[in-house]
């Protein structure tokens, strides 16, 4: 018995052969469909006679193309069906991704203080705050939507509730912010704007309340030709009102009052002025002065009418300082540092500062700050702040600067500051112990995030002058999506990671810049390119070998035991020719690739491999692919400043560049090919003069890039393979200046990675 089913012949097979040809002839012509697209489109299975009704919003989109495909099938006078052109009409495919946020945290905390032996509090800027109730072991970080964009200096809480911050005048390259002062009556857990009757007043940035109810602020303005003012609030800082004039040259910023009537604070000049009359007369106090002048002073601290321990820079070479006195201000020294007497000594501490002091009661003293060389600060000392040792502290790296101290009267001391990678920084100890660190962000320096399962991702950066900050260099693992993240130990010398990629959840390679051999450093190079590899996904790491001195960046594995770095010939340190590395054997080997002699401006930026046979190598002025696994690469009709490229397939690439074009018709910085690089299409960009440095593509169909536009941070999407874009709306409490690159582990899953002060971590389901 036969059946309606129609079987294929031979000549539905030569049919079909010449379809698919005159598929990519059309597909070509036009880039809103691919071959098998069109070819999808004109030769269903014969069985299917459903209808199909196309969109009107699409025709003028796909006219040229339908032209070809009719055309195609009164040439082979085939019965087709009516045509399908779209699998999934455009009004049933999503236009956007339900993207959720978490706010890490900021850059850096600048203010700590707390209200009682167990309840502390740490403030950053763009609201944010920390909190603890354990005495400072276990921090809980929130943003704070009623403070304003503020750099908080000083925070004290006068009582178990009450807590007040100031911030110093914020200059910026567009304006200048005049400092502040916020008010909390619960703790920390929330914040107004302190109450300063009359015109304006300028915080200069110092605060000190010597009883619970009496709080005094250095202040400039109040519509007084600029004249210096000391504020003081009678109610804990919730109301303030202008109190007499300040010194004769105004006031710096830090002061410090052990008693109500009994002050010191910095002048304007630097010099050191003290009050006993709660600031109706002030009186200046000889400072002994340094190499370089009068010391920059930056903070003092006074624990009682007799003892204060002022710290600072010595301004010129510029080396940290600080000054004690014993007998009220009668006279100050020179306090002896520890580091003061060897490194500095050898030329090594020209450079940063003491930021903060801190003493107790019974004369113990605690100084934090940053020095140029060899990183933070952290010294003790035992005699009112005369002598200074350095006790088992944060490391360099787990701190990059430090910038407030304080400590209570069991002498547990809490430190906040920043990482050199850029994440905020808290940590505690108690006296004779070690120290307990917390990070509250993850830096906002990441290059590169490689997730190779749905729940592991590993992500990579440095500091922000690479080199010259070598603690700064990280290597990030999740195992939660990116929800969590744990820092990684780096093998020794390492300065910079830069790219990462993973093809399977225990394999990874990193690229990285390591410090150069001595030979080199004889010759003024500071350092050489290297890979990384790690067998346990990202847990522990080894350096591997390389074929002569390169400048690696982007990096890809297509399979576990082939991967390719791409970056430039070392020139004395900066990019010379392009340059590709591969390896075939899992990394035991790596040899250099023959390229194009036409170099790019900045050499090889990045680099995708959907197979061990077919890559794309973008940079600057330059696009390279190769098909038979690097025996021969050959240029892509590309320009521009290229940024980031993802190929999901041997057919398909996205790059981002920054663009290109005058008008919002003729701007695109996102290119597109689907025949494997013969001819690449730029579709229209939803957002003007945005500068695109990330791309993820999941599937074929979908697609996700990350950069920035003149408004801050972009996120794009495309379920379509790339030929249309739309703007992602992304929730988050604080707006990010840009993002820097994207990883989709898999449809509708990513992870972003942000820059600017914020560090955001996006995911999208």
């Amino acid at each position: 018995m036969t059946t309606n089913q129609e079987q294929p012949s031979s000549l539905d097979a030569q049919v079909a052969s010449r379809l698919r040809g005159a598929a990519q002839e059309a597909a070509d012509q036009h880039w809103s469909f691919s071959a098998d697209d069109v070819f999808a489109a004109v030769s269903p299975p014969m069985h299917a006679r459903h209808r199909y009704r196309l969109p009107r919003s699409s025709v003028g989109r796909v006219a040229t193309t339908v032209v070809v495909a009719v055309l195609i099938v009164v040439v082979f006078l085939v019965p087709l069906p009516q045509l399908h052109l779209f699998g999934l009409s455009p009004a049933n495919q999503p236009s956007s991704l339900n993207w959720s946020a978490t706010d890490l945290g900021p850059a850096e905390f600048t203010a700590v203080a707390c209200s009682t032996p167990t309840h502390c509090i740490a403030l950053g800027p763009n609201g944010w705050t920390a909190s603890s109730d354990d005495g400072g072991t276990l921090w809980t970080s929130a943003q704070a939507v009623s403070l304003p964009d503020a750099n908080f200096t000083k925070a004290v809480c006068p009582s178990a509730t009450r807590c007040v911050a100031v911030s110093g005048p914020i200059e910026t390259v567009f304006t200048s912010l005049p400092g502040i002062a916020v008010v909390s009556s619960d703790g920390g857990l929330h914040w107004a704007r302190a109450n300063i009757p009359g015109s304006p007043a300028e915080m200069t940035g110092g605060l000190t309340c010597p009883t619970s109810s009496v709080c005094y602020a250095p202040a400039t303005g109040l519509g007084r030709n600029g004249q210096s003012f000391l504020l003081k609030s009678t109610n804990g800082g919730l109301s303030w009102t202008a109190r007499l004039a300040g010194p004769k040259n105004g006031f710096r910023g830090a002061i410090s009052c052990p008693t109500a009537r009994r002050c010191w604070a910095v002048g304007g000049s630097s010099e050191i002025v003290t009050t006993s009359d709660g600031g109706r007369t002030w009186e200046a106090q000889k400072v002994p002065m340094g190499g370089g002048g009068q010391p920059g002073l930056e903070d003092l601290y006074c624990p009682n009418v007799l003892h204060c321990v002022a710290v600072g820079i010595e301004p010129s070479p510029g080396y940290p300082i600080g000054v004690v006195t014993d007998n009220g201000g009668s006279s100050w020294r020179f306090a002896d540092f520890q580091y003061s007497s060897t490194s500095m000594a050898q030329g090594r501490e020209i450079g940063g500062a003491v930021a903060s002091a801190t003493c107790s009661a019974a004369g113990r003293c605690v100084a934090v700050g940053t020095a140029a060389i060899s990183g933070p600060i952290l010294e003790v000392s035992d005699d009112w702040g005369n002598s200074w040792r350095q006790p088992a502290s944060p490391s360099s790296e787990s701190g990059g600067r430090l910038m407030a101290v304080t400590c209570d009267a069991q002498e547990r001391c809490i430190v906040v500051g920043s990482t050199e990678n850029g994440a905020a920084l808290i940590a505690t100890n108690l006296p004779q112990a070690s120290w307990t660190v917390r990070y509250q962000g993850v830096g906002s320096n990441w290059a590169s995030i490689s997730c190779p399962g749905l729940n592991h991702c590993v992500a990579v950066g440095s500091g922000p002058l690479g080199y010259l900050y070598p603690d700064g260099a990280g290597i990030l693992t999740s195992d939660d999506g990116g929800v969590h993240w744990v820092r990684r130990e780096l093998p020794a010398g390492i300065v910079a990671v830069i790219g990462v990629d993973c093809p399977a959840a225990g394999r990874c390679f990193a690229t990285a810049e390591v410090v150069a051999s001595s030979a080199l450093l004889r010759k003024g190079t500071p350092w050489v390119a290297t890979i990384l590899r790690s067998d346990d996904g990202g847990s522990t790491w080894h350096l591997e070998s390389l074929p002569g001195a390169l400048l690696l960046a982007g990096i890809s594995c297509p399979s576990l035991t082939s991967c390719f770095a791409a970056g430039a010939v070392d020139a004395n340190g900066v990019a010379g020719h392009d340059a590709i590395v591969a390896t075939v054997d899992g990394g035991a080997h790596w040899v250099a690739q023959a390229v194009p002699p036409p170099p790019g401006a900045q050499g090889l930026s990045t680099i995708s491999c959907p197979s061990p046979r077919q890559c794309w190598a973008v940079g600057d002025l330059v696009a390279l692919v190769t098909a038979n696994g690097g025996r021969t690469w050959r240029d892509q009709p590309l320009a521009g400043v290229l940024q980031a490229i993802d190929c999901p397939t041997k057919q398909m690439c996205v790059v981002t560049s920054v663009g290109s074009g005058t008008t919002s018709t003729s701007y695109s910085p996102v290119h597109l090919t689907r025949n494997g690089g013969r001819t690449w299409l730029s579709p229209p960009s939803p957002v003007e003069k945005a500068v695109l440095t990330g791309v993820s593509c999941p599937t074929s169909s979908e697609c996700v890039a990350v950069g920035s536009d003149s408004h801050g941070a972009v996120v794009l999407a495309s379920f379509d393979g790339g030929r249309r874009w739309s703007v992602q709306t992304v929730a988050h409490s604080v707006q990010a200046v840009s993002y820097d690159t994207v990883r989709c582990a898999k449809p509708r899953h990513c992870v972003i990675l942000g820059g600017g002060w914020i560090s955001e971590l996006v995911i999208g389901e």
